[in-house]
């Protein structure tokens, strides 16, 4: 029975409206009167076996979930002989059908934003264990909120595919023209979302429902010419397209991460205007372009980038742990490739951008203007059925009330001066327990390779960081295994070849994630549980031995790591039972927010220069994400996308990072990688664990 207007339901949520109604129940706008909130409330009344076991499958994956671009369940239950029932976050705005039907075709520019956004949540929801599939995307499950989030709705097809599965249709509705010819009986799996993104995708530049896939299968000769609906569409982003509607799964895109950075690459070589859907804070991308003059003195060099980076069978190169500096770390490679090559005896030049981290990725300095959109907050949230989404046969006039600031792509240019220190120099300390026991301090040579043991404990030693001057180093022990915490463990410091240990005055609780003041040698920073139980971070002074508490009484507190100039702190805490990362100055103690995600934000990285903060985002294989720090409502950017980075650190130039990633099965390994996101490279490939990197300064 449809609930009525001011119904409350469960003794908790109020009804507010009907958003959208089927045959299998409804989908209501609600105030949690508990909470005072908004949310959406999900209604399954059919009681057949299947529909309850899929609608609680529907409440399992999603209360599970934290992302971004997707909404939150917070609630779940079942009111007998009346039906079951999903609370989620109420996601405001329009969808991306409202907007198409009262827009016409929106620009190449906002395709590309969407697209981005999209392919995240696909990342995301694909990455997990075991894969969900989402199997109905199309532009009403798109919604563009007021503050231009790209939210991905409606998970009523969503599944979990055991490994090796494939996902069945049976019964189940799907939206012809957005869906994949093999969800009409053969079965999907992950590359069927990517062909129904890509039909979005057509709807949103075209103004026209997609030909549908199983005509399309059946008729291999039909032409899909995108640019004869709209010629404002660049040859690019139809490919796109092309590529992600491809009738065989084997010819789309393999992944979203694929999909993903071949629409990256397309961004970085245009000039367009800023989007009306540019994303905010955590989710927009850097728009990376190249200087001219760059670009023309390595035409002629692409065979040799096939040795570096081969190309994949559609033609792309394959790219590792790539983000929005994908196309600059191309460039990177083919002025160096040139440069080393020799030419009228120079071949000793090389590069070193005169830089900050931040202008190498693509950034200015000075904050860009935030477009505004005119997209109502009070519209409300549009849960589709699964019929034909149906289109206007012309294009109408465009009625933007937006004001958008257009800002030119940020352009850089590079000094030809010396070989940057970083990926074939210096050295990095780390733990593993290579010794086939438990972790010890390791050295590896950049240079040879060679790795040089430094603690022989019983208890076992991990955590090194290094003094400002690289003769000490300190770490923590006991250490049996990588932890989280480490309580009843202790600092010491010893000499760079192992002598010299000397253990920190100490107290019950724990001490580790020691930091060491890059500017004062006397001062050292580190997460303890030696007050409460709760970790807290401290400062120890190697003169005064004294320590100094710096986290507030509720905090939770851990892994801080130093400013540049030896100020502030850089640091993980506990906020409604997710990290995310802080900063704080040591003197004034004020706490300023760094990542904003509703996934974990763990291990920060601060450039040497100060101009960054690098961190793990992700709650079981994490992605490596950034923030300016002299802009911090400036959006978080992504450097890599397929595969989990820990604990990582920069080259003193920061040209160079480090970091634990996966190896072989759950083994992890040290990996090195430019600091822009690309040319990845292992440093140990063996059987051994290992992790808690620290480069040399």
């Amino acid at each position: 029975m449809t609930l009525k207007v001011g119904d409350l339901l469960h003794n908790r949520y109020q009804i507010e409206s009907i958003l959208a109604q089927g045959g299998m129940g409804a989908i209501y706008r609600a105030t949690d009167v508990s909470l005072g909130i908004t949310v959406a409330v999900k209604e399954n009344l059919y009681a057949a076996d299947e529909s309850s076991r899929q609608f609680q499958a529907e409440a399992r994956i999603l209360a599970n979930m934290r992302h971004s671009n997707l909404p939150r369940v917070t609630d779940h239950f079942v009111i007998q002989d009346q039906g079951q029932y999903l609370v989620m976050d109420y996601i405001g705005g329009k969808d991306l059908k409202e907007i198409i039907v009262e827009r016409g075709a929106i620009t190449e520019q906002e395709a590309l934003e969407i697209a981005k956004s999209t392919c995240q949540a696909l990342m995301y929801l694909h990455s997990l264990t075991p894969p969900i599939i989402h199997r109905d995307i199309k532009p009403g499950n798109i919604k563009i909120t007021e503050a231009n989030e790209i939210i991905l709705v409606d998970f009523g097809l969503a599944k979990q595919a055991a490994a090796g599965e494939v996902t069945m249709t049976g019964a189940q509705a799907l939206t012809p023209g957005f869906a994949p010819p093999e969800q009409y009986g053969q079965g999907t799996d992950h590359r069927s979302d990517i062909y129904s993104l890509g039909a979005t995708l057509y709807a949103a530049v075209t103004v026209d429902s997609p030909p549908d896939g199983l005509t399309r299968a059946v008729t291999p000769n039909m032409i899909m010419d995108i640019r004869s609906k709209n010629p404002q569409i660049s040859q690019g982003l139809e490919q796109i397209i092309q590529t992600a509607m491809a009738i065989s799964p084997t010819d789309r895109y393999q992944s979203a991460a694929e999909m993903y950075t071949a629409l990256i690459s397309l961004e970085a070589s245009s000039k367009e205007p800023t989007s009306e859907f540019a994303q905010p804070e955590s989710q927009q991308k850097p728009n990376t372009s190249m200087d001219r003059t760059v670009v023309a003195g390595v035409s002629g060099l692409n065979e040799r980038m096939d040795e570096v980076l081969p190309r994949s069978k559609h033609g792309r190169r394959k790219w590792y742990f790539v983000g929005g500096g994908g196309i600059l770390v191309v460039f990177i490679v083919l002025i160096m490739v040139f440069l080393l090559s020799g030419k009228d005896g120079e071949s000793n030049q090389a590069l070193e951008p005169s830089l900050t981290s931040a202008e190498l990725m693509g950034y200015e300095e000075e904050s860009v203007g935030t477009p505004t959109t005119s997209v109502d907050p009070t519209a409300d949230d549009s849960g589709e059925t699964d019929e034909q989404d149906d289109f206007p046969t012309s294009t109408p006039e465009p009625d933007i009330a937006a004001t958008v600031t257009e800002e030119p792509a940020p352009t850089f240019t590079l000094e030809v001066t010396q070989t940057p220190v970083g990926g074939g120099r210096g050295t990095i300390a780390f733990a593993s327990d290579r010794n086939g026991a438990i972790p010890q301090i390791y050295l590896i040579d950049l240079a040879t390779r060679e790795i040089t043991q430094l603690t022989f404990i019983t208890g076992g030693a991990c955590q090194p960081d290094w003094s400002p001057d690289a003769s000490q180093i300190v770490f923590t022990s006991p250490c049996e295994r990588e932890q989280v915490d480490y309580k009843g463990a202790r600092l010491f410091i010893m000499n760079i070849d192992g002598s010299g240990m000397l253990p920190l005055n100490t107290v019950p609780g724990g001490d580790y994630d020691p930091a060491w003041n890059p500017v004062d040698p006397n001062i050292i920073a580190f997460t303890s549980y030696r007050n409460n139980n709760r970790p807290h971070l401290y400062i120890y002074n190697l003169v005064e031995k004294t320590v100094t508490e710096l986290s507030p009484i509720n905090a939770y507190d851990r892994a801080p790591v130093w400013s540049p100039d030896g100020t502030s702190l850089a640091f993980q805490s506990v906020f409604n039972g997710v990290n995310q990362v802080y900063s704080m100055g040591v003197e004034d103690l004020k706490r300023k927010e760094i990542s904003k995600s509703a996934l974990e934000s763990t291990g920060p990285a601060w450039s040497n220069d100060g101009s960054l903060i690098y961190f793990s985002q992700g709650n079981s294989l994490p992605v490596l994400v950034g923030k300016q720090v002299n802009n911090l409502t400036a959006s978080d950017f992504i450097l890599s996308e397929p595969n989990p980075i820990w604990g990582l650190d920069f080259s003193p130039d920061d040209f160079w990072v480090t970091f634990t990633g996966l190896g072989e099965g759950t083994n992890r390994d040290i990996f090195l990688m430019l600091a822009n996101g690309g040319l990845l490279e292992p440093l140990t490939s063996d059987e051994w664990y290992d992790f808690d990197v620290k480069w040399q300064p």
